[in-house]
C-alpha cells in the first residue's frame, strides 16, 4: 500500500486518513469499509460489515482544483458518517 494521505474538510475539523493499495482507497477506521473513485466524481462506497454497497454519482466537470478536492472531501465525510452511525 501507499503511503498515507490526509483529507481536511474546512470548517468542520473533520480528517480523514487515506490509504491506497490493490486499487482502492482504504479509509481509516475500524469499520470504514474502502471505496473507489471514478471519473468526474463517480464513487463506489462498500461497507462489508454492513452488507452495504453506495453508489455516489457526480458531475465535477468544469470544477477548478479546489473544487474538485471539497468535493472529494465531502464524499469521505458522508463515507464516514454512514460507516458510523449507519443508516
Amino acid at each position: 500500500m501507499a503511503s498515507p494521505r490526509s483529507c481536511e474538510f474546512e470548517h468542520t475539523g473533520f480528517e480523514q486518513e487515506l490509504s491506497y493499495g490493490y486499487q482502492w482507497w482504504v479509509l481509516s477506521g475500524d469499520k470504514n469499509g474502502f471505496t473507489a473513485l471514478g471519473k468526474g466524481g463517480q464513487f463506489i462506497h462498500i461497507f462489508p460489515e454492513m452488507d452495504t454497497v453506495v453508489v455516489q454519482h457526480g458531475d465535477w466537470d468544469g470544477f477548478s482544483r479546489d473544487e474538485i478536492s471539497n468535493s472529494l472531501c465531502e464524499s469521505f465525510v458522508v463515507h464516514r458518517l454512514l460507516s458510523e452511525y449507519g443508516w
